[in-house]
């Protein structure tokens, strides 16, 4: 209407807009379950299609003669019509066979074959499998003598490959897009280049585990791991004669490798209580071993580089600040002869080389959690945490950048910055306009994630079993949980669950829920 919001300019301003998403998932399944003495058979093949598509319509219409009519054919002057359509389709054949032997040998096969429209003619259709085994030793009859120490007892195998898709949906073709007008007639632009040769990201994986029981009351999993990506999905540089910086394309090795620890237990089991306790620790160790006949690819703070992480930040370091005059510092990092780099003193960021300065991801995450229940009342807390990660948080780079941008809202960091010669301090002077502050693509912007979190707590109460007879019911459970209710971390201005370069991400929310569940 002509009284509200922009549309007092344009005498009345009118949007619409509709959006429609199909989704369209088929599955087909034949299975087969037999026993027989003590060989026991599961075999299923399936078909499994999927097809999704989403249109977008908007336009705009400006000059309405009355508040009363708001539709856009009421409007006098047409502005514009957008439309937005994408497509997606996906088939897959899938077979499966699961074979043991009285329960204690045990095999596993697995076979599918995949095809996906965002992939490149040629490339859409990949095959996949993976094979497993496990030995139940605690099923052995040399065992039975030691069951009441040993309690369990089996080791397990598996290898396989899958695949992964890229995000982009068109990312093989070129695509066109409108540019406007020129002379009054439609135009076009190349907006992304293509790539003919894009085709599934591969993961083969091996793992080793083995599970154990002591007493009935502890049991521990224990499983090592290497998963080897090929055709690893990542941007490519392309030459600038194309217009283009980059294109996504399958352009290198990686491997990941590491080991995983879970153990429960039952500390106490009486009567009418009980208390359990569970730990899980997982340590993975990221590797790139191959880019296409190149040693590595600048992206941006990232670098990817052969023998190093995927997640390495490529920065500046920062060195802090001159207590003389307040300007920030940096090491020059000049690569020496014996491999080793210079830290010399520079004030000016242009003077220091960029080097590897951490990895985002920890070398270690894991969770600890206790179950205590006392005839119907019930606690259970879980705390997660991590240790070695990094991130980049990039929003600091203009809410902290010393003076450049004074127009926008700052830290509160800012009161701690230089002030007079002597001061010790990590913040640099604040001069209005001044080219460079000490965030430029330094260190300064990176933080540790390393955290320990109160992820989920829950306090129920089961009501007496003879009130639920009386009223015919199976059982009643009042609760009141939480998640995400402390956090303890060194830097307080991010969520630490987010790694890598942040701008303004969502972190997890703070929830508290009082809940009732009915059985009848």
């Amino acid at each position: 209407a002509p009284e509200s919001g922009d549309g007092r300019s344009t005498n009345g301003n009118c949007h619409a807009a509709i959006y429609q998403n199909f989704n369209w998932d088929s599955s087909t399944l034949l299975s087969y379950v037999k026993t027989f003495g003590k060989h026991n058979v599961d075999a299923a093949v399936a078909f499994e299609a999927l097809k999704k598509s989403y249109d977008y319509v908007n336009a705009r219409a400006v000059e309405y003669g009355s508040t009363l009519f708001h539709d856009l054919n009421n409007a006098s002057t047409p502005r514009n019509a957008n439309q937005a359509q994408t497509f997606e389709t996906m088939e897959s054949v899938v077979a499966r066979l699961n074979y043991d032997y009285a329960s204690t040998y045990l095999l596993g096969l697995s076979f599918r074959r995949d095809g996906s429209s965002r992939l490149a003619p040629g490339h859409k259709w990949d095959n996949f499998w993976a094979v497993s085994g496990s030995w139940r030793i605690i099923n052995e009859s040399f065992m039975d003598g030691i069951k009441d120490v040993l309690s369990d007892l089996e080791l397990r195998a598996s290898y396989g490959v899958n695949g992964n898709l890229p995000n982009s949906l068109y990312g093989f073709y070129g695509v066109y897009s409108t540019a406007g007008a020129y002379n009054n007639k439609p135009t076009l632009t190349e907006s992304s280049i293509a790539n003919p040769e894009l085709s599934w990201e591969r993961n083969y994986a091996l793992n080793l585990g083995i599970d154990f029981g002591l007493f009935k009351r502890i049991n521990v999993a224990f499983d090592v791991y290497r998963r080897h990506t090929t055709g690893l999905l990542m941007s490519k540089q392309v030459n600038d004669i194309s217009g283009f910086g980059s294109i996504t394309g399958n352009i290198g090795e990686m491997e990941n490798k590491g080991c995983e620890l879970e153990l429960t237990s039952r500390n106490i089991d009486k009567k009418n209580f009980y208390w359990t306790t569970t730990l899980n620790l997982s340590h993975n160790k990221n590797k790139i071993l191959a880019l296409n006949g190149v040693d590595e690819i600048n992206d941006g703070r990232y670098i990817r580089r052969i023998g190093e992480s995927y997640g390495s930040i490529f920065l500046r370091e920062y060195a802090g600040v001159n207590p003389d005059n307040g300007l920030p510092q940096y090491y020059d990092n000049i690569l020496q002869e014996d491999g080793t780099y210079s830290k010399n003193l520079v004030d000016n960021p242009n003077n220091a080389s960029r080097i590897i300065v951490c990895d985002i991801f920890p070398w270690l995450t894991g969770s600890f959690g206790n179950t205590f229940g006392y005839k119907g009342l019930s606690l259970a807390f879980n705390f997660t945490f991590t240790l070695g990660g990094h991130s980049y948080d990039n929003l600091m780079y203009g809410v902290e950048d010393d003076g450049y941008n004074a127009t926008i809202n700052k830290s509160i960091a800012l009161r701690d910055r230089w002030q007079k010669p002597g001061d010790q301090t990590n913040i640099p002077r604040y001069v209005y306009g001044q080219e460079y502050g000490g965030w430029w693509n330094s260190s300064r912007g990176v933080h540790s994630t390393d955290h320990i979190r109160l992820k989920s707590l829950i306090l129920g109460y089961n009501l007496p079993q003879k009130w639920m007879d009386a009223v015919h019911m199976r059982s009643t459970k009042v609760y009141l949980s939480g998640t995400n209710l402390l956090t303890f971390s060194k830097y307080k201005l991010y969520d630490p669950e987010i790694q890598g370069v942040h701008f303004l991400n969502v972190p997890p929310l703070k929830t508290i829920s009082v809940g009732l569940e009915i059985g009848l």
